[in-house]
């Protein structure tokens, strides 16, 4: 999934300044964007401390971190080109319309917010309890609320579409009691590196079309004039 979000982000012209990672978990994707932007300021910020306290006792850490959440960056206003945000603003307790209008303020004039958020709503069951996603948004869903926080919309597809069809059947399988949860947070290496390979086919695809359809939906949107 990383390839595909840099193919989404390669897909569009970035405005030159410093970058933030929201959400940034356990830093792999915000270390593969310092290593491709050696120029830009790569920051990151997660609301977890456990998160942060991990990377750091790693010596993992590359980029400036910070504890905090969606609702309160603690940024100045207009001081970032990109924001990124990815299965972050989906999460439990996030306000959507607060966390993209306060995205929009730290965006310089022309910034782009990029983001991924978990797709269909008729799809919600354990595994989204387990991982802490709150809600499951529609391309309508994020259309509407991107436009209504001062964004225009760049681009906006589904990802992860080959995974589509067997995650339905995984969700019926565990609603029946026939899979657990448990069981997808460290798939066998032959069916990680399957699945690897199909989203690497997928990130190359995404580089110059968008999906109707998947597991995912991603959206690249330009802060407009105030």
């Amino acid at each position: 999934m990383r390839a595909v979000s840099h193919a989404i982000l390669e897909s569009s012209v970035l405005p030159d300044g410093p970058l933030l990672e929201v959400g940034c978990g356990g830093c792999a994707f915000l270390r593969e964007l310092a290593d491709q932007n050696p120029r830009r300021i790569a920051l990151g910020i997660d609301r977890n401390p456990a998160a942060l306290s991990s990377v750091r006792a790693s010596g993992a850490a590359q980029s400036p971190l910070a504890q905090a959440d969606l609702h309160n960056l603690p940024f100045a206003d207009r001081s970032l080109a990109i924001v990124i945000g990815l299965d972050a603003f989906d999460q439990q307790g996030v306000r959507l319309q607060t966390a993209l209008v306060e995205s929009r303020r730290v965006l310089m004039p022309g910034g782009i917010l990029a983001l991924r958020v978990s797709a269909y709503a008729w799809l919600r069951g354990e595994h989204d309890r387990a991982f802490g996603t709150g809600h499951r948004y529609s391309a309508k869903e994020i259309r509407t609320a991107l436009r209504g926080a001062g964004f225009r919309i760049e681009r906006l597809t589904h990802a992860n579409l080959c995974m589509l069809l067997p995650a339905i059947v995984l969700r019926l399988a565990v609603m029946a009691r026939i899979a657990s949860v448990e069981g997808q947070f460290a798939p066998a290496r032959a069916l990680a590196g399957s699945l690897t390979a199909v989203l690497r086919a997928e990130a190359a695809v995404l580089r110059s079309i968008g999906f109707p359809a998947g597991l995912s939906l991603y959206a690249l949107a330009r802060k407009t004039a105030d």
